[in-house]
């Protein structure tokens, strides 16, 4: 029996620059490092979800959530949530309609990212791996909702 596709991430890129970034500038101006981590945290956990796709419609998955973030409560990482959706690191409408979070900037670096190992491969002339590579964009792009299909 064959392993089951693997749709999480192993690792992400994160920006030596992301800091100076306008979003994550005004989140931190908002809830200082506490914000800072809290997005990058979630960002992790998103990697970890097929889909990208992290749902926090239960309040015991968002105690639990807020406790290991080290923030006061449910409501603290709500509120940074909020805040992330608010100034567009997250998306608002899987946010408000699902309590869903989902990162289109982290899905488009992944989607990038196996297009580049593809492209790659393809120069190689490695065809079994560039199917593969593709099987994994058809299945990854039908797990997840883009802004385009919302």
């Amino acid at each position: 029996m064959a392993r089951p596709k693997k749709l999480t991430l192993d690792f992400f890129v994160h920006d030596a620059f992301a800091s100076t970034d306008i979003k994550i500038r005004r989140l931190e101006k908002r809830h200082r490092c506490e914000g800072y981590s809290t997005f990058f945290k979630l960002l992790e956990l998103l990697c970890q979800h097929d889909g990208m796709r992290l749902p926090l419609d239960d309040i015991g998955v968002l105690e639990i959530l807020a406790d290991d973030f080290n923030l006061r409560d449910a409501t603290h990482l709500t509120t940074i949530i909020q805040d992330c959706v608010e100034i567009g690191l997250l998306d608002r409408q899987l946010w408000q309609s699902e309590r869903v979070v989902f990162s289109q900037g982290l899905y488009q670096r992944y989607m990038t990212r196996l297009e580049d190992r593809k492209q790659a491969a393809l120069r190689q002339k490695r065809s079994k791996e560039a199917k593969s590579l593709t099987d994994r964009i058809i299945e990854v792009e039908s797990q997840v909702i883009t802004r385009d299909n919302l």
